[in-house]
């Protein structure tokens, strides 16, 4: 049998592999890695889609005929007070027309129905809505739904901004979490409540942005940690 023979210069050190060229850029590299994950800043948002809710009741503008929308209609963009004019309904039944005023004051609000002079519409049809002037944040809130890892995350007082787009613009709204619910719905997830800011709600209701039914794009901002920590969360 042939004994292998040992450099006696290195016999007995074996902490000399750490001098190793390669070995020892390596080192640096990830000590490099780890001290710009610990510096650099991880910005973290959740989205969610989310429903406009109002503690007031909307009121459907009904088509009294079977008949046709004539050409003296009011002004969408204006504000509806009590016994405003909104417009004439040519009966073809009884060959007459009708002049149709408000039972509500408020803000015009489209339905599916597109409303406008000369169009056909049937008895019963739904032709807007009329929401009521809303001045202050308890009188529109959001609602949306969470899974359980996400809404581990939030707490109540969240900052949030709600999107809203309408006839191709896009508006925002600033809010906050309000309520979180314990117990999950029938589809597994915590449902949420978000408060709205005094301001933005005024403001978006007198330029008629909620309508019934008003769907938005919800955005949780949470506070800038370091990556470093973010990465360790995973681990």
């Amino acid at each position: 049998m042939k004994l292998k023979e040992t450099d006696g210069a290195n016999a007995g050190q074996p902490w000399k592999w750490f001098l190793n060229r390669d070995v020892l850029v390596t080192c640096l590299s990830l000590l490099l890695i780890i001290l710009a994950a610990l510096m650099i800043p991880y910005k973290d948002s959740i989205s969610f889609n989310a429903q406009f809710h109002t503690q007031h009741k909307i009121v459907p503008v009904i088509s009294p005929f079977n008949g046709i929308i004539k050409k003296d209609i009011f002004d969408t963009n204006d504000a509806i007070g009590p016994n405003t004019f909104l417009f004439t309904i040519y009966d073809l039944s009884a060959q007459k027309e009708t002049s149709v005023y408000a039972t509500d004051a408020g803000y015009y609000l489209p339905n599916k129905i597109e409303f406008k002079s000369k169009t056909y519409v049937s008895k019963d049809d739904t032709l807007f809505y009329i929401m009521p002037d809303i001045k202050s944040k308890g009188e529109v809130y959001c609602t949306a739904a969470a899974d359980k890892f996400n809404v581990s995350r939030m707490e109540t007082g969240h900052k949030v901004t709600i999107s809203v787009a309408r006839n191709e613009e896009v508006f925002s709204i600033s809010g906050k979490v309000s309520f979180i619910s314990a117990l999950p719905d029938h589809s597994g997830k915590y449902p949420f409540q978000i408060s709205l800011e005094d301001k933005d709600v005024q403001h978006l209701s007198e330029k008629g942005v909620f309508y019934f039914g008003q769907q938005g794009k919800v955005q949780i901002n949470f506070d800038a940690q370091k990556l470093g920590y973010k990465l360790l969360r995973f681990l």
